[in-house]
């Protein structure tokens, strides 16, 4: 009796205890942190084309730094397959491969592929050689009759060229093609501002870059076209409920430092970087009425425009100056001018 006695009494204690334990439980089960899933791999194809994308780029460059840090944030793994743009899209639609970029969003790309949001804009123009005065004075379609044009597979021209009476010669890359055109095999090559101007400062182009010039489109729908880079998906219920979500993240990414970053190669790609030098203050000049305004030197400036003479051969260098974006110091934001002998050039990191 006495040892039920005990038991009794024990036994609120031994409820409390139980109940506290279970509570316990429950606490650790409901705020425990979950475990972190790993990444799931995937692969995604691309091509070579600078400044936009490219293996021996930094971060391989910046269409693939945006779209491999935007499937990161979605939880993947991506690895980058580089290949050529027509096999980059046909793998793409393949088991194993999760997407390809950067690409247009034409109506028949669509058909087969969801595309995301844009990327980053470009416009595409056409090059030739400034010695070729029937291909700088293209204004109609007609014009083009009779000339030839050198084109990539894999690219998406705008229509109006396409549909002009002009021959077509196809090539591997876009440097084939401009070697073309230097020797004079096709009279004009269409390509983006920025890729074609990387080409023809590229060490691999034989050419002299003060030989060519891109048409200015001026308005003329012909001669050029805005465009949007963009990371596709194949085409099904499965690949949009992805895309919807790689939008969602890119709209956020798209406000972060690391995205302005990434498309500042892109967005000025004239612009390059440089500091003031100087044994003391370095005078700057305000475009409009040339008056004086001071800095220390070692402010880092970006270059808009450098003089003529500094790339056209012509008499003697004439007192002319470059014109600059401060980009630090209490100057930070002004455009102004300052003499090109103030200026270092400085590698910006990549």
């Amino acid at each position: 009796m006495r040892f039920r006695e005990r038991i009794r009494s024990y036994l609120p204690i031994i409820v409390v205890a139980a109940v506290c334990v279970v509570a316990a439980g429950l606490l650790v089960s409901v705020f425990a942190p979950e475990p972190v899933r790993p990444s799931k791999p995937v692969i995604v194809t691309s091509g070579e084309w600078a400044p936009y994308v490219g293996e021996g780029m930094p971060q391989g460059g910046p269409t693939a730094q945006i779209v491999t840090e935007v499937l990161e944030r979605q939880g993947y793994d991506p690895t980058v397959r580089y290949t050529s743009w027509s096999l980059a899209t046909k793998q793409s639609q393949e088991q194993g491969v999760f997407g390809t970029f950067p690409f247009t969003a034409g109506k028949d790309r669509l058909r087969d592929f969801v595309a995301s949001d844009p990327l980053m804009e470009f416009e595409y123009v056409l090059f030739t050689r400034r010695d070729n005065e029937r291909a700088r004075q293209i204004k109609v379609p007609e014009d083009l009759r009779g000339l030839k044009i050198g084109v990539v597979p894999g690219y998406d021209y705008w229509a109006s060229l396409m549909q002009a009476p002009a021959g077509k010669v196809t090539f591997d890359s876009s440097l084939e093609a401009f070697e073309a055109l230097n020797r004079g095999d096709v009279d004009l090559v269409p390509e983006s501002l920025e890729s074609g101007a990387a080409v023809l400062t590229d060490p691999r182009f034989s050419g002299d870059a003060a030989a060519f010039e891109s048409l200015d489109p001026s308005g003329n729908p012909l001669l050029g076209s805005k465009e949007t880079l963009h990371f596709l998906i194949k085409r099904s219920a499965q690949g949009e409920e992805i895309m919807a979500g790689f939008n969602r993240e890119l709209a956020a990414y798209k406000l972060t430092e690391n995205y302005r970053r990434a498309v500042a190669p892109i967005t000025s790609p004239n612009q390059e970087a440089a500091e003031l030098v100087g044994a003391g203050p370095v005078e700057l000049f305000t475009v409009q009425d040339q008056q004086v305004v001071l800095s220390a030197p070692g402010a880092k400036v970006h270059v808009r425009r450098w003089p003529t003479s500094y790339a056209t051969p012509g008499p003697a260098p004439r007192t002319e100056r470059a014109e600059v974006k401060v980009i630090d110091g209490p100057l930070a934001g002004r455009i102004l001018e300052v003499d090109p002998a103030a200026l270092r050039l400085i590698k910006e990191p990549g």
